[in-house]
């Protein structure tokens, strides 16, 4: 999941600790919301890469193809079905 902010505003995620107000402790909360679960159980669940944050500006190519090329990731195609008009997300249909 890639979170696009305005970076005026939100440029850095803050340290990872618990108890700070910031980013990072924003999205473990909205992770445990989520879940339905209180913050001290998703604690740790919430992973932050390496070099976490883009500037992702509007006439900017460069930063664009940055930033594509490291969400890229998420789209892996070994695990999509494709033709068959279903979804590769939602929620189990057992």
């Amino acid at each position: 999941m890639a979170f696009l902010l305005n970076f005026d505003a939100f440029n850095v995620l803050g340290k990872f600790e618990a108890g700070k107000d910031n980013m990072f402790n924003r999205l473990e909360g909205a992770w445990a919301s989520a879940l339905g679960l209180p913050v001290e159980a998703v604690r740790g669940l919430v992973e932050i890469p390496t070099n976490p944050t883009y500037c992702l500006r509007r006439n900017d190519p460069q930063s664009q193809a940055d930033f594509f090329y490291r969400t890229s990731y998420l789209c892996k195609v070994a695990t999509k079905v494709y033709g068959d008009g279903q979804h590769g997300f939602g929620a189990s249909r057992l």
